[in-house]
């Protein structure tokens, strides 16, 4: 039987050429002999195996090869440890990256803190207006302001918008105070953990707790149930809202103001100007997808969006529109387009819009 060539044969033979090794084959039987050593019917077809497994056993000192093997096992053990190392750590650079983009990019936590206008001063010195705190767990307390509702009209809880706190907001409470058909109504603000006073770090599932503990401050402090509540989100705000009112149901009302159909799209196009793809970031993956939450909400719903939007153009929210219009489940949800100006700033016709709507039986 001619064996094929195998550097570990070779190898050996030449180091033993004095040693008597004895190969022969019949066509049923197969002798193996090596030294003083024989072994009887091996399988015809696994010889050659069955000859380098012996030597490999009882011979590996005196192989070069043998010990090559070894070494190159070591070093790619130590190669493939190394690699996973830098692998973990890519990953967790690559999770912390990620966590601060998803953050500073869609809440851009403000800390600034502005003085309140002279109108909300006094109100605040008269106890017509109250600064009020309340626990979200055991070890965050949320920093508002707080005006009771009389003769048991609604109550509004408003939503922040990114990159704002409710010292930048105070406009919405000072608003509703000063409408004749709102002055009434019960107006309730609060910050996000990480924005404003309030300690801690927001993303959107602490952001949507957030304002669940303030619904559950109303409920259980102010016993002001959640069908006499209106929720009020602008922005991001009312991605944050949105979240909230697909959970609980029953609220009176629920307002969404310049909102996203998928805020990631945005980002999208912010981001690539940096050359990053948010898709393959995992915080991004699912993050504020307002679109699906929508439909889950149950009280009557008013989306406002300006036709001169431009961060958000008007063709996304239609397109929402449509999708809500052809599922004939969301009647209890409306639109409102208008020329309300552009994405950021205030603008009174789109407040005076939302005003009527609150006021509206």
């Amino acid at each position: 039987m001619i064996l094929p060539k195998s550097p570990s044969l070779n190898n050996f033979a030449n180091k033993h050429k004095n040693k008597h090794v004895s190969f022969s084959c019949h066509s049923e039987v197969t002798d193996f002999r090596f030294n003083d050593t024989s072994f009887h019917k091996p399988p015809q077809l696994a010889l050659v195996r069955t000859c380098q497994d012996y030597i490999y056993k009882n011979t590996s000192d005196v192989f070069d090869d043998g010990k090559e093997e070894k070494d190159n096992k070591k070093n790619f053990s130590k190669k493939v440890r190394k690699a996973l190392k830098y692998t973990l750590l890519g990953a967790a650079a690559l999770m912390l990256s990620s966590s601060f983009l998803y953050r500073e990019l869609f809440f851009h936590p403000n800390k600034t803190i502005k003085s309140f206008s002279e109108y909300l001063k006094k109100a605040i010195d008269s106890g017509k207006v109250q600064k009020v705190k309340f626990n979200v767990t055991r070890h965050s307390q949320l920093n508002g302001i707080y005006k009771k509702a009389k003769d048991g009209l609604p109550t509004i809880v408003y939503c922040n918008p990114r990159s704002n706190n409710l010292t930048t907001c105070q406009h919405i409470m000072e608003g509703v105070m000063k409408n004749d058909k709102l002055k009434d109504y019960g107006v309730l603000m609060v910050d996000y953990r990480g924005t404003g006073l309030n300690l801690g770090r927001v993303n959107e599932a602490k952001a949507t707790q957030d304002i669940e503990a303030a619904i559950k401050f109303l409920n259980e402090k102010n016993n002001v149930n959640t069908n006499n509540i209106i929720l009020w989100g602008r922005s991001l705000g009312s991605s944050i809202a949105i979240n909230v009112a697909s959970k609980i149901q029953g609220f009176k009302k629920v307002i969404i103001e310049s909102s996203f159909d998928k805020p990631i799209d945005i980002a999208k196009k912010k981001m690539a100007k940096w050359g990053i793809k948010l898709k393959k970031l995992p915080f991004f993956k699912k993050a504020l997808n307002t679109g699906k939450k929508v439909k889950d909400i149950k009280a009557p719903t008013m989306i406002f969006h300006s036709t001169k939007d431009d961060v958000v153009p008007i063709g996304t929210i239609k397109k929402l529109e449509e999708k809500i219009h052809r599922s004939g489940q969301c009647k209890n949800i409306k639109f409102t387009f208008d020329d309300f100006g552009k994405h950021t700033g205030f603008s009174q016709k789109m407040q005076d819009a939302i005003h009527k709507f609150i006021a509206t039986n």
